[in-house]
């Protein structure tokens, strides 16, 4: 698989991702895969309070552990980025999002990071 292409089953099961992490009581403040300038590689952001209130390691055991509850195929731990919900490339997502239907970004930017696309799932 060509490392800049996001595949359909990874959207889909980042989908089924961030549905069950909601559902378990895990905040999902938004939800978006973005493509690097610097890398050239889709990186699935998940943008919480539950890493302003408990931390980065916390909130990674808690997202590692839905992860694999699902058993995905195509999503990996080194796929999935946290942030906090405060986050400026959270809040830049929030910003283009829309409420019902996903967003692909084709935009230079998103907070201070420079990407060459997103997929910004809707809220």
């Amino acid at each position: 698989m060509d490392p800049t292409t996001l595949v359909n089953e990874q959207i889909d099961e980042s989908k089924l991702l961030v549905d069950h992490l909601r559902q378990s009581g895990f905040d999902v403040t938004a939800a978006f895969w973005v493509l690097t300038s610097d890398d050239g590689r889709w990186l699935l952001y998940i943008a919480s309070n539950v890493v302003d209130t408990v931390g980065l390691a916390a909130a990674f055991r808690r997202v590692y552990s839905e992860l694999n509850r699902i058993q995905v195929r195509w999503i990996s731990r080194s796929d999935i980025k946290l942030v906090g919900s405060h986050n400026p490339i959270a809040n830049d997502a929030i910003t283009y999002r829309s409420d019902t239907l996903a967003t692909r970004y084709g935009g230079r930017q998103l907070g201070k990071m420079f990407v060459e696309e997103a997929y910004i799932y809707p809220r």
